[in-house]
C-alpha cells in the first residue's frame, strides 16, 4: 500500500499533501487526514484487535501510545520534506 501511495504521489502530490478534516473510525475529535494516512489507519485498525491474554499494566499502554504518536509525527515530517520539481521532470510538482 505505501509503495502505491509513493508512486501515486509522484503523479499527484495533492494525494499526499492535501488533508481533509474528518472524525473517522467512530471518534469525536476532528483532525486533518490525508488519503494515505486515512487508508493506512483503516488498514491497521481493521486488522488489530485487543489481546484478551494481555497482562501488562496501563503504563505499558501509555508507552505504546507515546511511541505511536512519535511514529506518526515522524511520518508527518517526512511527508513535508518532498523536494519541489526542478522543471525537468525530476522531483515532485507542487
Amino acid at each position: 500500500m505505501t509503495t502505491g501511495f509513493a508512486i501515486a504521489g509522484q503523479a499527484d502530490p495533492a494525494l499526499v499533501r492535501q488533508a481533509r478534516p474528518q472524525a473517522p473510525f467512530g471518534v469525536e475529535r476532528v483532525a486533518a487526514w490525508s488519503v494515505p494516512a486515512f487508508a493506512l489507519a483503516g488498514l491497521v485498525l481493521t486488522h488489530l484487535e485487543p489481546d484478551p491474554a494481555f497482562t501488562g499494566s496501563d503504563g505499558d499502554l501509555d508507552e505504546l501510545v507515546v511511541a505511536l504518536a512519535a511514529l506518526v509525527e515522524d511520518g508527518r515530517r517526512a511527508a513535508q520534506t518532498v523536494p519541489p520539481t526542478d522543471g525537468d521532470g525530476g522531483g515532485v510538482s507542487r
